[in-house]
């Protein structure tokens, strides 16, 4: 676990980057684009399954944008865990979350924790 994080909480705090990740450059909210597939690729760690994260973060089960998000993963997706480097943690430019991604390129992204 990454010292000094703490997850977001909450349905306004929760940053969801859910652009056109798949082709479309969409506007994405939040600092880190989804478009840019390959730093979020690079940052992944581990694959997870909804299931797991809502194990571990039981308030994301009712929160709109976490549903959103799960709506657009289909039968046969991935699911990653991506965070950014240790020394962006103190730096408070951290950030994690979870993607999913399809026949080679992310579908959709989600932004749950910052520093």
């Amino acid at each position: 676990m990454i010292a000094n994080t703490k997850p977001v909480v909450g349905c306004i705090m929760l940053l969801v980057l859910l652009c056109g990740c798949a082709g479309t450059r969409g506007s994405a909210r939040g600092s880190l684009a989804c478009h840019d597939e390959a730093a979020i690729w690079a940052m992944r760690t581990h694959r997870v399954t909804f299931e797991q994260v809502e194990a571990e973060h039981k308030h994301l089960r009712t929160l709109p944008l976490w549903l959103e998000f799960k709506k657009r993963a289909r039968r046969g997706d991935e699911v990653w865990y991506w965070t950014s480097p240790p020394e962006s943690w103190p730096a408070l430019v951290g950030r994690a979350g979870y993607f999913i991604y399809r026949d080679g390129r992310l579908i959709a992204c989600i932004l749950t924790k910052m520093s």
